[in-house]
Order: structure tokens, then C-alpha cells, then sequence
């Protein structure tokens, strides 16, 4: 299984627990094997065998800058590793024992070659604001149809090209997917048939973090106790991020931030609590505690999902930029008001409301650093038990459903693939 996870991300790793307890679910005794970029740190959080992530063994991407910053030199070593890949796979298939791959490289086949399928699980990675993880999902996706194994994909936003090399790099590594889940009703579906990609095994139909497990009441309560706050009091779990902001913007945004919390915290009476979904968030929401006049809580970062979805499960509301306190609150009925100042997170953030039919709570730039925040914010309160119904109504349509894709892949695999060499 490929993903976002291995980073400390908590959403990613919530969609990757989830997918791994919906695998064990359908198939208990299956083999599963995690492709991470910290394989010791997958290991312990989810108990599975972990594998170099592609982008390590094949783009260096724990030491070199090349695939996180340097796109012009990505972009030629992609070229060059993607003739080798494709060199050395034909050879295989022919039988002649010869490789133009170095070991750390052909590890990623050697793996694939020991399972049935490749799943890589959700997350907004497979878009042209994310794109050597496009294109390296892509080539990984290319090299599992010269190998003859099946792939799919849930959960995911897809599109947001930035250019034809986008479009023609997602189509040959779409093109032979068995199963392409999407997270965004439509848009993602939209973007798909613009590239030629389409037919019934496209869906859309929710993230793979929709449904997945709580921290119970007791362990959310201590949580707020143990940083200053009182578990009897209502509260608001908020996100905050300066992602794809410059360091221009971030004064102007953090003084607006505190601006909104401080409204929440004077006029509603409500605890403001922070939430971090990667380390980074925690620097962010330091900065806005500064500015706030107002007091709040903060709880650190955690990479255990369940406490952060249960701290969104027992808010009142949540007020977030980042895309996953959106599906958690969407899996617990809580309304949302979310913010997004760039297309990559409008992209995900519209996707996920409009799945609820919310999208009228997202609050674009010019409305973040207007007063419509406080419209905003009195709709959610006064809609509060309409949104919750709707919510509740969605969610129980996806659970429904939600191991169909997995037990259609048991269907199709229909015992073991014959091995390759």
C-alpha cells in the first residue's frame, strides 16, 4: 500500500490505519506490506511491514532536494529512471536476467512482485500543486501495468495540472487502474474525463478517513484538563497552517487568525482549542496565541489520530484550514467553517463540504480578511442541528459502502497471480 502517510501527518495516517483495518476486515490473514518513507516510524504506528517508499529508493527523497524542491532536475532524472524502469521490466518479462536498476531501485519491484495488488490509499497528493508525488505515483503506477498487477486507488482529489505534462504523466499511470475512489463528488471525476480517463470504475464517494476510530470522552477530557482547560466548558477545535503562504502574508494572516478566535472565545463563550495535524501546525497556532487577546488551549502535536478526532468529535464546531478536521468532523457530525487562501487547499477543502453540501461555510480569501467570518459562524450555531442530520445522513450512505471496492478485489484477484519470474 502506498500514501501520504509516514510523516507524522495525522490525517494521513488516520486514512492509512483505516484502509489497513478495512483490508484486515474483508481478508484477515492477508499480507500487507506499507511503502513509507520512515519505515521504522509506519512500523510502530500501524503494526504493518514497511518498505522504502518510492520516492527513496528511487528519487532519494530523505536525502537529496531534488524531489521535494529542486522540479527542474526531478524532472530529468524522472525521464531517465522511467527508460530504465520500463528497460529493465521488459527484460524480466522476456526472462533475460539483466537490470539497468542499482538494488535500492529494483526493491520496489521486488515488492511488488510478492503481492497481489497495489492499493494506494487516499490523499490530495495526486494533483499538480503536489507534483513529483504525482508523477512518482504515476511511474509507480505505470511499472504495476507492465508487471501485470492489479492497482487501485481510494480516496483521493485528483487534477489541478499545471500543465499537459501533468495531464499525459496522470493518464499513463490512471489508465489501467481497476478501482479509482474519489473523495470530492465530481470535481476530481471532472478533471479525470478531461485527461480521457473515465468509466464505472470511477467513483466518487468519500475519504479513507471517514470512518475511523474515536479517543473515548475520558481520554478527550484529559486532554483539555492536562493544557489548561476545563472539560466542562463548550469548546471549538481549531486548525491553523502556513502552508503556501509567504512569509509576507503570515503577519496579516496571523493578527486575522487571533481577530476570529478572540470572536470566538468573547461573543460565543467558547473555549478555543488548537489542534496540530503535523508539527509545523504547533508553530502556527503559537503565533496566533500571541496575537489573541483572548486566552486558549493548546493541545500539542500527537500523532495518534484518535485523540485529535475525538477532540473535533466533542466540539461544538470546528474552524479549520487543513483538509482532514473537515472528514473527522464530517464522520462525527460536527459542523465546520473552513478557510482556504490557495487553490490547493480550496481544491480539497470545497471538495470535502460539497460532499455534505456545505460548501457555503468555506471561507475564501477575501471573505477570511472580511467580517463575513462572523456570518459564517452564526449560520453554523443556528443551522447547527440541520448540518448535523445531513452530515449523519451522508456518513450513513458511505458506511453502507464502504467496503465494496475491497471485497470487489478479492472478487477480482480470484486466488493468486501467476508470478512474473
Amino acid at each position: 500500500m502506498a500514501a501520504g502517510h509516514g510523516y507524522g501527518n495525522v490525517g494521513d495516517e488516520a486514512q492509512c490505519g483505516a484502509c489497513v483495518q478495512r483490508w484486515r476486515s474483508v481478508a484477515p490473514g492477508c499480507k500487507i506490506t506499507l511503502f513509507s518513507p520512515s519505515p521504522p516510524y509506519t512500523e510502530a504506528l500501524h503494526n504493518e511491514k514497511c518498505e522504502w517508499a518510492p520516492r527513496v529508493a528511487w528519487f532519494r527523497a530523505n536525502t537529496d532536494n531534488l524531489y521535494f524542491g529542486d522540479w527542474e532536475n526531478f524532472e530529468r532524472e524522472f525521464w531517465k529512471l522511467r527508460r530504465r524502469l520500463i528497460w529493465s521490466v521488459e527484460l524480466m518479462r522476456r526472462g533475460v536476467k539483466l537490470s539497468f536498476l542499482c538494488p535500492r531501485e529494483s526493491s520496489v519491484i521486488n515488492c511488488l512482485l510478492q503481492h497481489d495488488i497495489l492499493h494506494i490509499s487516499g490523499g490530495g497528493f495526486l494533483t499538480g500543486k503536489t507534483r513529483s508525488r504525482l508523477w512518482e505515483n504515476c511511474l509507480l503506477m505505470e511499472v504495476c501495468a507492465l508487471l501485470g498487477i492489479p492497482y487501485i486507488l481510494t480516496g483521493h482529489n485528483i487534477g489541478v495540472f499545471e500543465d499537459e505534462k501533468d495531464k499525459n504523466v496522470a493518464r499513463r499511470g490512471l489508465l489501467n487502474a481497476r478501482y479509482i475512489g474519489l473523495r470530492d463528488r465530481g470535481i476530481s471525476e471532472n478533471e479525470l474525463n478531461a485527461t480521457g480517463i473515465c468509466g464505472s470504475h470511477i467513483e466518487s464517494t468519500c475519504d479513507d478517513a471517514l470512518l475511523c476510530p474515536r479517543a473515548d470522552n475520558e481520554i478527550v477530557r484529559s486532554q483539555i484538563l492536562k493544557n489548561n482547560g476545563d472539560s466542562d466548558k463548550s469548546w471549538v477545535a481549531v486548525n491553523c497552517h502556513y502552508w503556501g503562504q509567504s512569509e509576507v502574508d503570515k503577519p496579516k494572516f496571523t493578527k486575522q487568525f487571533a481577530l476570529i478566535c478572540d470572536h470566538i472565545a468573547s461573543q460565543l463563550k467558547m473555549q478555543v482549542v488548537f489542534i496540530a495535524m503535523t508539527p509545523t501546525d504547533a508553530d502556527c497556532a503559537n503565533d496566533v496565541i500571541k496575537e489573541m487577546r483572548q486566552s486558549a488551549v493548546k493541545i500539542p502535536y500527537c500523532p495518534d489520530f484518535r485523540v485529535v478526532r475525538g477532540i473535533i468529535a466533542d466540539s461544538v464546531f470546528i474552524f479549520t484550514m487543513k483538509h482532514h478536521p473537515i472528514v473527522f468532523a464530517q464522520g462525527e457530525s460536527v459542523p465546520v467553517v473552513c478557510v482556504a487562501l490557495d487553490d490547493y487547499y480550496f481544491h480539497k477543502n470545497r471538495g470535502a463540504l460539497d460532499n455534505t453540501g456545505h460548501t457555503k461555510f468555506l471561507l475564501n480569501g477575501e471573505e477570511f480578511y472580511g467580517e463575513t467570518f462572523k456570518n459564517k459562524i452564526d449560520q453554523v450555531i443556528q443551522q447547527k442541528s440541520t448540518i448535523t442530520k445531513e452530515m449523519r445522513t451522508w456518513v450513513e450512505a458511505m458506511r453502507k459502502i464502504e467496503l465494496n471496492p475491497y471485497k470487489r478485489v478479492i472478487t477480482m484477484i480470484g486466488g493468486s497471480r501467476e508470478p512474473l519470474c
